[in-house]
């Protein structure tokens, strides 16, 4: 897939204030230490067991070139650094779910059909995971 779109600067905000108007509740929020992309990351903890990471772009470019990079499953990034590349296979502990939302990649492990339909309506395009319906 190959992504020539605009991004708007504003996604985190607006991601934060649709969760707040959601029935999700932010428990925490978070920056780890482990990448998978590079944007800058957040991690925000909803409820016990639900994890998002938000990776936020601030140059088109290198969020169209990360987006470009997530294989169709979700399981391999193969990041483009100029001269060569480097590829990781992820073994997630359930289905990967990557979203293309303004100015970020929003990441869900998961497969909880509610909060992946919240996320694919707020977002411009599911990149991988299962499908809104499925």
């Amino acid at each position: 897939m190959l992504y020539e779109k605009l991004i708007k600067i504003d996604g985190y905000s607006k991601l934060i204030s649709a969760i707040d108007e959601s029935d999700y509740t932010i428990v925490d929020i978070t920056t780890p230490s482990h990448k998978v992309l590079r944007g800058g990351n957040t991690h925000i903890k909803l409820g016990e067991e639900v994890f998002l990471d938000l990776y936020e772009y601030d140059d088109a470019t290198l969020l169209y070139q990360d987006v470009n990079s997530i294989s169709s499953d979700g399981y391999t990034i193969t990041l483009d650094n100029g001269d060569d590349s480097t590829t990781t296979h992820y073994e997630w502990v359930s289905t990967p779910n990557f979203f293309l939302y303004d100015n970020m990649i929003v990441l869900y492990v998961g497969v909880d059909s509610e909060l992946i339909q919240f996320i694919s309506k707020e977002s411009q395009e599911q990149i991988t995971g299962m499908k809104y319906g499925n």
